[in-house]
């Protein structure tokens, strides 16, 4: 609507791909399992695009990017979004190489926004200062100004969406609403599948 030339490039492969896009944005399936296979791929298509603002997400896609963008001549502004928690998501799992894969090639951004201020100075410090005038914090969107309206006769019923592992801690939302449940009449589902589902089922029974 503002006049920018929108594109978006997907990893995976396309399965049942319907989605709510205007007709004007370009959508572009790189047909692969893993994101480090789409690292030549993805610089194909750096090559022939007018300088850009190139917007990735999640920190493997963020290190493919990085690695895509070395000595290529097209000059355009690479911005790297980060939501996962290095020392939680990252350093006790199988990714755990991940960590020293940022470090060398994050400082390769033109900027890095991050989705709260403690992941903020955590990346801060794991980049050693290297990038403190290029990283950010931009919270994720909530709307104010929606008016919330129920039947003071119903319950109130709360929905959660997400993966169901121990960082999205799961755990402290059932015993919150378990306190609740005393105080008021209340309803939660939850929507999500993971290796936690089993200990989240025991906890609710």
């Amino acid at each position: 609507k503002n006049n920018y030339e929108v594109q978006i490039i997907c990893i995976y492969r396309s399965e049942n791909f319907n989605p709510n896009l205007s007709k004007k944005i370009n959508v572009t399936f790189l047909n692969k399992d893993k994101i480090f296979q789409s690292i030549f791929k993805i610089r194909k298509i750096l090559s022939k695009l007018e300088s850009s603002f190139i917007i990735s997400f999640i920190t493997a896609t963020n290190i493919a990017l990085s690695i895509a963008k070395l000595f290529l001549k097209k000059k355009h502004f690479y911005l790297l979004t980060q939501h996962e928690i290095p020392s939680l998501n990252l350093a006790k799992s199988r990714y755990f190489y991940f960590i020293f894969l940022i470090k060398i090639f994050y400082p390769l951004a033109d900027a890095i926004i991050c989705v709260s201020k403690g992941l903020e100075l955590e990346l801060k410090e794991l980049l050693r200062n290297k990038q403190n005038n290029k990283i950010y914090t931009i919270y994720n969107f909530v709307e104010k100004n929606f008016k919330f309206k129920r039947n003071r006769s119903m319950p109130y019923k709360l929905l959660s969406v997400g993966r169901l592992v121990k960082v999205k801690d799961f755990k402290t939302l059932i015993k919150a609403i378990y306190i609740l449940k005393n105080e008021i009449e209340i309803k939660l589902t939850i929507i999500g599948n993971g290796p936690e589902k089993n200990n989240l089922n025991n906890l609710i029974w």
